[in-house]
């Protein structure tokens, strides 16, 4: 015997009085035999054990459920399974057996293991159990299926001993799921009956292999109706149709209908005389200026909108002509207005325009709200708020020959070849005055002027740049020489585009005026003359090589887009979409909406007296709706030349229609 064990059979001899139950401990090994821990203390019981001697059949299918028992021990128990089959469960708190089982079987063995709330020896015990799953219960009939001469029969299985017997025949089967000679799911795809114990499609026996049961066999490549699937039906609406390789193929709209949204789901939707899809899809009718019509199927013109009309019978411009403003079809087409009038409002009216003779010539023009200035051997200020009658309000005399004139503000800059830069007060137009120069020591032919910076185009003295924060003491602020001859200059952003002569078109990157440096040099096969930027595009006066058209989206590598060829182009001016190109002895009204394609539109009259002929345009300008220049005649009396210097005014409200009031 221990000595534990000694110790306690002594502690009992000498307490016979007390209960041995007074006996502190932690486990049931602390305890003598015959006795657990229970609460910390020793008590009286048998070990815990299981009572229950034999489990109860389970039924295929059905639920099964069967409490376990336990004895001694000290409650509560917690249960559960060490062997047995995958469906049975345990309730570890109750004990309580619980599943379905899916499959029959024997003597399947089920081990249980209870422990009681002890610890230590004797604090569990295990049990093994054999478990019967049974197929049936006696008595229980179900239905069957059985292979009979190579079809298959429904009939009727007894439960003998917990499982069904043999299968008894009593007629063909009708389910599709136990037919044929092997009483199996017939395929879906090829039957959808059973009939008379075989697989069966409609009317028909289970189609072939590579066929589709829809009702009757059929192939599923080919047929429209049944078009790679049951039910999948290739017909559509306005439509011709087939079924190829299992798939819908599109062949043709019907006449008038079109697959617009291409879904052939719905077919040739859209009928083609609508005008947003009008003979085909997505081809709009919408003639300009008119009301469309396409109920034939075609694009026609209803009607003209009001104040146009179809003068060329062409669709694709639709109602071309505004007859309220349009000179050549002034009310309706073909009416034309006289030279001396134009359309407004369906009606020729006088030209808003004039001409003023004067003593001397000028030769550069520049434009402020309603004064005109011109400069020649004089600066001389000009009141065109009445454009038939332009009056000389002011002047003063300037050193050299102006050849150009940029105004900001209150002041003129003026080009005057053989002075230099010149600058005017203009705060006063009746008194102009000089407040200060420049003398560039070359021939001073253009002028741009941005922010407080003078850029002058000084022939073979290319371009000189001039501080004029100070007019009054215009200082060089920097100088490009590369150039043969500078002859016009127009500066944008950080670049001045410079008419070189026959060099062609120079572009300088004036970003820092002490430093200037070409960025590009771009030939023209003509002489530079004067130039005008608009947009991306450089349109240059070339002289015998005409209207030469620059994109210079990439200043340094300009590229030639298009030209008007025509020889002695001098000058040129620019409103809108339009251009006056100076080719003498004529100007042209230009369009110039695609720089791609400009287009000559009229000739723009050139005012001067009777008898005189025509010697030179020497300055030409735009502003809005009317265009001034200036021009020189000259008439010859026996052994005497005479001279007529004019400055027009001339309409420019239809740029295809120039004119001005001849009084």
């Amino acid at each position: 015997m221990s000595r534990r064990k000694l110790f306690f059979a002594f502690v009992i001899a000498l307490n016979a009085c007390s209960s041995s139950e007074d006996i502190k401990c932690k486990i049931n090994d602390d305890c003598i035999d015959g006795y657990l821990c229970a609460g910390g203390e020793c008590r009286r019981s048998a070990p815990v054990s299981i009572r229950t001697e034999k489990l109860p059949d389970a039924v295929v299918g059905k639920d099964y459920s069967f409490q376990l028992e336990a004895a001694d021990g000290v409650a509560p128990y917690t249960w559960q399974i060490l062997q047995g089959p995958g469906w049975l469960s345990v309730a570890s708190s109750t004990g309580k057996l619980s599943g379905t089982p899916p499959t029959y079987g024997t003597a399947i063995p089920v081990r249980i293991k209870v422990e009681d709330s002890t610890s230590g020896r004797d604090s569990s015990a295990e049990k093994e159990f054999s478990l019967n799953v049974l197929e049936c219960q006696p008595g229980e009939e179900r239905g069957c299926f059985t292979v009979q001469d190579g079809k298959c029969f429904g009939g009727s299985s007894n439960c003998q001993d917990g499982r069904f017997a043999s299968c008894l025949p009593e007629d063909f089967s009708d389910d599709i799921n136990f037919c044929g000679p092997q009483c199996s799911a017939c395929p879906l795809d090829l039957a959808d009956s059973c009939r008379q114990g075989l697989c069966a499609c409609g009317q028909s026996s289970l189609c072939a292999p590579g066929q589709l049961c829809c009702g009757d066999c059929v192939d599923p490549l080919t047929d429209d109706h049944n078009c790679g699937g049951c039910g999948l039906s290739c017909a559509a609406d306005n439509a011709k149709t087939e079924c190829r390789q299992g798939g819908c193929v599109f062949v043709s709209c019907n006449e008038g209908w079109g697959d617009c949204n291409n879904d052939l789901g719905d077919g040739c939707e859209q009928a083609l005389d609508d005008v947003e899809n009008c003979g085909a899809c997505a081809k709009v009718c919408s003639p300009p200026n008119a009301l469309p019509d396409c109920s034939s199927r075609s694009c026609q013109i209803s009607q003209c909108k009001e104040g146009w009309a179809d003068c060329d019978d062409m669709l694709d411009n639709g109602c071309e002509i505004s007859t309220a403003s349009d000179s050549r079809n002034c009310g309706a087409c073909g009416q034309s207005c006289s030279e001396q009038t134009r359309c407004q409002n369906q009606t020729c009216a006088p030209c808003l325009g004039g001409r003023t003779i004067m003593p001397e010539l000028f030769t550069s023009l520049a434009i402020k709200g309603t004064y005109l200035y011109a400069a020649g051997t004089k600066f001389a200020v000009f009141n065109v708020e009445n454009p038939q009658l332009p009056v000389k309000i002011g002047e003063v005399s300037i050193s050299g020959a102006a050849y150009d004139i940029f105004t900001m503000n209150d002041l003129a800059f003026i080009a005057a070849e053989g002075a230099g830069l010149l600058i005017a007060d203009i705060s006063q137009p009746s008194s102009p005055r000089m407040i200060g120069s420049y003398d560039t020591l070359g021939q001073a032919r253009g002028v741009w002027v941005k922010e407080n910076m003078a850029y002058v185009a000084d022939g073979d003295h290319g371009l000189q740049i001039i501080d004029v924060s100070n007019p009054s003491a215009p200082l060089l602020r920097g100088q490009y020489w590369q150039i043969d001859e500078a002859l016009a200059v127009m500066v944008e952003g950080h670049l001045a585009y410079i008419a070189a002569s026959w060099a062609g078109l120079i572009i300088v990157d004036v970003s820092d005026p002490a430093s200037p440096k070409m960025v590009s040099l771009t030939s023209l096969n003509g002489q530079a003359l004067r130039l005008l930027k608009m947009g991306t595009h450089v349109f240059v006066a070339a002289r015998d090589a005409g209207l030469q058209v620059l994109d210079v989206s990439q200043p340094e590598a300009p590229q030639v887009v298009s030209q008007l060829v025509m020889e002695n182009t001098y000058s040129l001016a620019g409103s809108g979409s339009y251009l006056f190109v100076y080719n003498f002895p004529i100007i042209w009204s230009v369009e110039i909406s695609d720089p791609l394609q400009p287009r000559k539109l009229s000739q723009v009259p050139v005012l001067y007296s009777d008898g005189y002929t025509l010697l030179m345009i020497p300055a030409i300008l735009a502003d809005g709706n009317r265009l001034y220049l200036t021009n020189q005649a000259k008439k010859t009396d026996q052994q005497f030349m005479y001279l007529e210097n004019n400055i027009n005014i001339i309409d420019i409200t239809d740029p295809s229609w120039p004119c001005y009031y001849q009084k």
